[in-house]
């Protein structure tokens, strides 16, 4: 009998699998995300603490081509469709973006630690500076991001060169996994910082979900709903899904973008 622990603050599904850690199965979602839709962008939002997190880091190990997880996932209810594990797990170049740690009082606070996120993100990607068949454009830019030299523009770019030149490298486009795309505006004091941000972050994900050509599919999680709270102008087409997050009933309807 195995003799499992129970999970404390673990939000990584590497980790919790790996650690032997109690696990509510959630590797439905995988199936409904690939079998059940036909749209590009999906939106997950709930309250903090309802496992946004873990479920964005299981569908980062599932799709990651760079891993191994068939050990990960053996036993869980995804396992039991070897067909769709062969066609999809670890076949995929993969963008995870965890947004948490982008926050500060003000606007220009929250770029600056964004140009260091997208920096670290770079180097994470750096391989594809190596590879002939990246456009030369689409290297010096991410060259940029990465040496903290690039402008604003290139910034808003981050996901359409990162997608461009990561298809380039595998000739498979990656999936996009976004995490708390609403934290960078928790700690902003005023509204004309919030604006100045939201008009930021719409360029961002216009260019890197709306209009690019260069990745499969994306997936977002956060706490506010976009179509409410109006924070993301490039994305004004995008629904959200609010699905129960302690199981996946078979039947939950996933409301995405094309």
């Amino acid at each position: 009998m195995t003799d499992y622990k129970m999970p404390i603050g673990s939000v990584s599904f590497r980790y919790l699998r790996e650690q032997n850690e109690y696990y509510v199965d959630k590797t439905g979602l995988i199936s409904e995300l690939l079998t059940e839709n036909t749209a590009r962008t999906a939106v997950i939002t709930r309250p903090r603490r309802f496992g946004k997190t873990l479920n964005i880091t299981m569908l980062r190990d599932f799709f990651d081509c760079t891993k191994n997880s068939r050990e990960l996932f053996a036993g869980l209810a995804i396992s039991k469709d070897s067909a769709l594990c062969d066609k999809w797990m670890n076949q995929y170049p993969v963008l995870y973006l965890p947004l948490n740690t982008i926050k500060n009082s003000t606007f220009d606070g929250v770029v600056r630690r964004f140009a260091a996120f997208a920096s670290r993100l770079c180097q994470e990607h750096s391989a594809v500076l190596e590879c002939k068949d990246v456009p030369e454009q689409t290297k010096r830019a991410l060259t940029a991001i990465l040496e903290r030299t690039a402008d604003t523009e290139d910034l808003l770019d981050l996901l359409l060169h990162l997608s461009k030149a990561l298809f380039a490298l595998y000739q498979k486009k990656p999936v996009i996994l976004i995490d708390e795309y609403d934290a960078p505006f928790s700690l902003l004091t005023t509204q004309d910082d919030q604006i100045k941000l939201a008009e930021f972050m719409g360029g961002l994900f216009e260019t890197g979900l709306k209009t690019n050509e260069y990745f499969e599919f994306a997936v977002l999680t956060g706490c506010l709903r976009i179509t409410k709270e109006n924070i993301f102008t490039g994305l004004n087409n995008l629904s959200v899904m609010a699905f129960q997050m302690l199981y996946l009933p078979t039947n939950s309807a996933l409301h995405l973008m094309r």
